[in-house]
């Protein structure tokens, strides 16, 4: 079966299809964005995390390859080169008319050379970062970005940061389009949440995957601090999951206080607005992040917001106005900056009454990667119908 589009991106799709609200993207998921994008064409969508599966629906074939985790040695990043050769495969197999990269600039490479050997269309969405931090393959992101200075292809972004990364490479502005997220008036319906947020204590949440660049360890470490001078007043709230759950965990249950540290596991991303309004605060330690989701979920929720200073987190927050910026890794720092909105609840009204006016900048579907990319391929499709008449 050949497809019209194809859509390379991270995530697991085939789980996604299969656990539908359990996800940590807005309720205006990237999963429902792309349906919307391809629409009523047919479509392959290549997810990337950590396993391998496979589904086919009517007009959708869905894989997942298991691709991530390949820090470290020779013999992983072997592996990772194998699974994105498989890809390649898969793209051969199904031959989609025009294919959409989302993620970072050595996702691009085997898609480019699909694109230029059965002269089909090429988009790219960077959600990651375009440097490289492992110094083994410096040439491959040099050799991908060389791809994007010099071919025509679509360019978005999901932030400011990459952006002007992009622009300090030499790509003009008008080359490069920004998609924003996208929040419904439904999202924003209060929810019944656990017992915990009515027991008159200051709630500290954190949401997002339990691994290391998430900041899951500083949490604890956070914790530690802010026991120590707020005793069993405060509560950590943990909304989530990943591979260093059980880590955190046993750190967890070292500390004084070990109770109040609640782990909640996945929530429906319908209900994240309720856990964040009725928090007093928000933590966002990720040590890289283009755009923080997160972040911009606990702005629209009107709860001061910790972040670290990093990516596209640096833009979203004017610090000390609408949030807190600290330096990457200074949990100590975010533990101070908690510590002062407990002592200070104006503070912490003033800061909310300012967040939450972020809320206008995500109102607007058609802003989104899901519309945007829909707009890419009825172009290519209305043009190409035009070529064949």
């Amino acid at each position: 079966m050949n497809v019209d589009v194809a859509i390379i991106r991270y995530g697991d799709p085939v789980r996604e299809l299969d656990n539908i609200t359990l996800k940590f993207d807005s309720i205006y998921s990237y999963s429902r964005q792309y349906d919307l994008a391809i629409f009523d064409r047919s479509g392959l969508i290549i997810g990337k995390r950590d396993r391998r599966a496979k589904k086919v629906e009517p007009k959708r074939i869905y894989y997942t390859l298991p691709v991530l985790g390949f820090n470290g040695t020779f013999f992983r990043w072997f592996k990772k080169g194998f699974y994105e050769l498989f890809s390649f495969y898969i793209l051969n197999r199904y031959r989609p008319k025009i294919v959409a990269v989302v993620g970072g600039s050595l996702d691009l490479i085997a898609p480019y050379f699909y694109s230029k050997i059965f002269r089909t269309k090429l988009s790219m969405v960077f959600h990651q970062d375009i440097k490289s931090y492992n110094s083994f393959l410096e040439p491959l992101v040099r050799f991908s970005l060389r791809i994007v200075k010099n071919t025509k292809i679509n360019l978005l972004t999901n932030g400011l940061h990459l952006k002007n990364q992009l622009e300090a490479i030499g790509i003009p502005e008008s080359r490069i389009d920004v998609h924003s997220l996208y929040y419904p008036p439904e999202y924003f319906i209060d929810h019944k949440v656990e017992k915990i947020f009515n027991k008159r204590k200051f709630i500290v949440t954190f949401v997002g995957r339990f691994d290391y660049s998430k900041g899951i360890i500083d949490v604890i470490e956070i914790a530690e601090i802010v026991f120590e001078k707020i005793g069993k007043d405060a509560v950590f709230v943990l909304i989530g999951d990943g591979y260093m759950k059980d880590k955190a965990i046993e750190l967890k249950n070292r500390l004084n206080y070990s109770e109040n540290v609640v782990f909640l596991g996945m929530r429906p991303n319908n209900m994240i607005n309720s856990y964040m309004s009725k928090s007093h605060v928000v933590l966002v330690p990720s040590y890289k992040e283009c755009f923080g989701k997160v972040l911009a979920e606990a702005l629209m929720a009107g709860t001061a917001a910790i972040a670290y200073d990093t990516g596209g987190l640096s833009y979203q927050i004017e610090d000390g106005v609408n949030g807190f910026l600290v330096p990457v890794g200074d949990y100590k720092a975010m533990a101070e900056r908690i510590i002062r909105l407990y002592n200070n609840p104006g503070l912490g009204k003033r800061i909310s009454e300012e967040a939450i006016k972020v809320r206008n900048l995500y109102d607007n579907p058609e802003n989104t990667l899901g519309a945007k990319l829909k707009r890419i391929f009825d172009n290519y499709f209305e043009k190409k119908m035009l070529r064949e008449i």
